[in-house]
């Protein structure tokens, strides 16, 4: 096994345990059969927890082939790691009783879920930094049209999460941050591909293309 590997495991170990936390919290509304009363704001924040989680976990296949198994390079992962399983623990109530009142748990709780899901988005920017380096200097519309105003909105969206209080405003942030969650992922890598072939050095890449 090399030192890949060896820690992908480790670090895959932890994110499995942050996304056991939110499906046993789901479980515990199936095993009462109250689905039903399932608040859609913890809905909708269990949802895109998941989702960060598994686009993080993906993201880690590509961005850390190159670690090393030192402090210096594994204090980021493992803090992420960290942050996700906390966000994850928070999400659905542990005990019976504060399921009745599901909207008042998340109005206590959720400030603290994004707090840690935007610490782990900072601490990610650290583990693409040599990314962000690369798109800097040879392909800097990427850099510029898609990567920074990608990470700058989640970040915002996230903080947003953290401040504001209202229901409808919290729903319509949730959806935002599912939707730039799902949309990079789902298209696989086609906006910033498409971002590169016509903003970056286009006569260069239409010579390429022929």
């Amino acid at each position: 096994m090399d030192r890949f590997n060896f820690f992908f495991g480790f670090y895959s170990f932890i994110l499995c345990l942050a996304v056991a936390e939110i499906l046993n919290g789901f479980a515990g509304y199936v095993r009462e059969r109250r689905v039903r009363d399932l608040e859609p704001q913890t809905a909708l924040l269990a949802l895109v927890a998941f989702i960060d989680i598994c686009a993080t976990w993906l993201d880690a296949w590509i961005t850390l082939k190159d670690i090393e198994l030192d402090f210096g390079d594994l204090w980021a992962p493992i803090l992420i790691a960290t942050c996700f399983y906390l966000a994850a623990a928070m999400i659905f109530p542990r005990k019976s009783a504060e399921l009745d009142n599901l909207g008042e748990y998340y109005r206590a709780k959720s400030w603290f879920v994004a707090a840690m899901l935007l610490s782990a988005e900072l601490l990610i920017w650290t583990t693409f930094l040599p990314s962000y380096v690369n798109n800097f200097h040879h392909r800097p519309a990427v850099f510029w049209l898609w990567q920074v105003p990608l990470k700058l909105t989640l970040c915002g969206l996230w903080l947003a999460l953290v401040l504001v209080h209202s229901k409808r405003a919290n729903l319509a942030i949730l959806a935002a941050l599912l939707f730039l969650f799902v949309f990079p992922y789902w298209s696989n890598g086609g906006v910033p591909q498409w971002i590169h072939r016509h903003f970056d050095y286009p006569e260069v890449n239409a010579r390429q293309i022929r």
